[in-house]
């Protein structure tokens, strides 16, 4: 992620807005990239916003229970807005994108940043199968959970909405598949977990065959994250 710093210049981003924020995972990658910004994260999940308010005690991060969809805040507020992999979770991503745009400064950045379906290892592979797996029994439960875009789609998408990129890069937060047996049959577990949800589903033995397909794979070829693809954007409109 440090790319993003090849682009922006840190010392003109002092308030920053994450979307889907989730527990703040990102904005501790933020953090390290702009040392000297203050962070504000919004998130749906009112437990997700608890969780990171003990995550980031300091005065300089706010965290605030949200939309994506319809942001409280005034326009131009911020000097860089974020979402990182929760796009495929909106309902309607160009309200959101519409808002991002909206609530950054004239001159300022927004950063797109979405796990991806293309071009993947084998190990990523059997990450897309756990995702797809468990997106899928959302969807069936009434949740919002879409698979993963391709690269192509995440740029459609925002030509779509008059976004145009100033720069695109792939980052990988995990270099190497994990490997370790017993690191691997806890996400086993966890996908076992999510299975035992559709019970009650049609689809029920075509996810326990995804299921079982999971374990196969995961024990040959080993797990990792997919890539994240990183769309940088400045707000000259």
């Amino acid at each position: 992620m440090i790319r993003l710093t090849e682009i922006i210049e840190k010392e003109t981003i002092r308030q920053v807005l994450d979307i889907g924020t989730g527990d703040g995972h990102f904005i501790k990658t933020l953090t390290e990239l702009f040392p000297e910004a203050f962070f504000t994260g919004i998130d749906p999940s009112e437990e997700a916003i608890q969780t990171a308010r003990q995550s980031f005690p300091d005065k300089k991060y706010r965290f605030e229970t949200m939309n994506a969809e319809n942001l409280v805040f005034p326009n131009e507020s911020f000097d860089l807005s974020t979402i990182s992999n929760a796009l495929h979770h909106l309902a309607t991503p160009e309200k959101a994108l519409y808002e991002m745009k909206r609530v950054t400064r004239k001159g300022g950045w927004l950063v797109i940043s979405e796990i991806i379906s293309d071009r993947l290892n084998a190990a990523q592979l059997n990450q897309q199968l756990y995702h797809h797996h468990r997106s899928k029994i959302d969807r069936l439960s009434g949740i919002v959970h879409r698979e993963t875009y391709s690269r192509d789609e995440v740029l459609a998408l925002l030509k779509e909405n008059q976004l145009i990129p100033t720069g695109v890069f792939d980052y990988d937060r995990q270099e190497q598949p994990e490997r370790n047996p017993d690191r691997l049959q806890l996400w086993i577990s966890k996908m076992e977990q999510h299975q035992s949800k559709a019970e009650r589903f049609p689809e029920y033995d075509e996810l326990k065959a995804s299921l079982e397909t999971f374990k196969e794979r995961v024990m040959k070829d080993g797990f990792q994250p997919a890539t994240n693809f990183v769309v940088i954007i400045r707000n000259d409109n």
